[in-house]
């Protein structure tokens, strides 16, 4: 069996190699002004107990994008 030998990439770009390592793992989400005024719950459950404190669309978001 014959082996191949690896590809060796060099890196001449230092300053854009650290600035992607660094953000590898960043993922950002837009939200508009109507997701973000109804984030919060504000709505009465009627039931004894702790109120909700994010609305089921937050929950939703969350549950989906996991």
């Amino acid at each position: 069996m014959t082996q191949t030998a690896k590809t060796k990439y060099r890196i001449r770009n230092w300053k854009q190699c650290n600035r992607f390592i660094i953000n590898r793992g960043s993922i950002t989400f837009w939200f508009s002004n109507d997701v973000i005024d109804q984030w919060n719950s504000t709505e009465r459950s009627g039931n004894r107990g702790r109120p909700q404190l994010y609305s089921n669309e937050a929950i939703l978001w969350v549950v989906i994008n996991m």
